[in-house]
């Protein structure tokens, strides 16, 4: 029997999905299908093997809606650039504002200096926060307390621990006797910073309200004051209103503000933009498991699991789904953890219907 004959002896075996598959390979290398499909092939056969092919032709018109999908995700991507270069951006303000408040100081006038020195000498401090004050202007322990740490003498953690406690209650002691003056309030005790300062024998420090120290001038020099502050307000405004200040991952379950204040505008940008990012991918997700879904059951059920698609096409899908899944890993620092769903029973569905109209025509 010559080789010829044993092949159409072969293929008059085939079933009409496996002659599918075949012209599929054949086309996948670059290939012209052998003759022998069509020669050897039952003519009861004929109708199913057309709509085949047929399914292939419809399947593969699919090609510009996935290359259109590959583009909605680069926008994505674009998109979390902006997001991370907003955030990067913002880190970069507050650094520099940050820079300028400690090498500029805050510029005021002797009476406001004097009058911003009242407001905080009235100002009642929760006890435990002058603990440390004191504990830092009043050395306690013995040498065994000390220990050498990065080239410091520090206190070692018992001793600092046992310091701490002492001193809390000598402050709540002298509040009782009335050497330091104070309120007991529902959260605790709270102590006058001027009498507690008196009884330290150290100057109040004045910080301004951005904790800065003050740079005074003369009541005279009102006016250069004044612009000097002007110009500091500017650089308060830099460092509260730069972008991307709010902690990480952003709390996207939160309800926005009905109002929204000036400083708050680059936070709700971002969050609004981290929404979008985050329910963008699912959405893009889906479409790609609606093609991954309905393209494995065509393969199963009518090209004995040859996969219809054109290779290039096929790769864009795989790129998609990589690009996905990295984006998704890259939003979870801004967003935290979220899901890639399964696509809606009833978009398969509609896919799988257009893909058998296109078929029929």
């Amino acid at each position: 029997m010559s080789h010829r004959s044993r092949l159409d002896r072969r293929f008059s075996a085939l079933t009409a999905e496996a002659r599918a598959a075949l012209v599929l390979r054949y086309r996948k290398r670059g290939l012209k299908p052998d003759e022998a499909i069509w020669s050897t092939m039952p003519d009861e056969d004929r109708a199913h093997f057309g709509w085949c092919i047929d399914l292939i032709r419809a399947v593969n018109e699919q090609a510009p809606y996935i290359l259109l999908v590959r583009e909605w995700v680069g926008a994505l991507d674009a998109r979390y650039e902006v997001v991370s270069t907003r955030r990067r951006l913002g880190e970069d303000m507050r650094a520099l504002g940050a820079y300028i408040r400690e090498s500029m100081r805050e510029p005021a006038t002797e009476s406001e200096y004097r009058c911003r020195e009242q407001e905080l000498r009235a100002e009642l401090v929760p006890v435990d926060e002058l603990v440390e004050v004191a504990i830092d202007n009043h050395a306690r322990g013995v040498d065994a307390d000390y220990m050498e740490h990065a080239g410091k003498r520090v206190m070692s953690d018992d001793a600092s621990t046992r310091a701490r406690s002492e001193t809390r209650e000598e402050l709540v002691d002298l509040f009782r006797r009335g050497t330091l003056k104070g309120e007991d309030q529902d959260t605790g005790i709270h102590i006058n910073a001027g009498s507690f300062y008196e009884w330290l024998g150290e100057p109040m420090p004045v910080w301004s309200a951005s904790a800065c120290e003050y740079e005074i001038f003369p009541d005279s020099q009102a006016k250069e004051v004044a612009s000097r502050q002007r110009s500091r307000r500017s650089v308060e405004e830099l460092i509260t209103g730069a972008p991307g200040g709010a902690d990480l991952p952003l709390a996207l379950g939160d309800p926005f503000p009905e109002v929204v204040p000036p400083e708050m505008a680059y936070a709700m940008l971002e969050r609004m933009d981290v929404i979008a990012l985050r329910d963008g991918i699912r959405v893009r997700w889906r479409e790609l498991r609606c093609f991954e879904i309905v393209l494995r059951e065509l393969a199963a059920k009518e090209f004995n699991g040859e996969d219809p698609l054109r290779v290039e096409t096929r790769k864009v899908l795989r790129e998609i789904k990589k690009h996905l899944i990295t984006l998704r890993e890259e939003m979870q620092l801004y967003g935290g953890d979220f899901e890639l769903p399964e696509p809606d029973p009833g978009a398969v569905k509609q896919l799988r219907e257009t893909i058998e109209r296109r078929a029929k025509r």
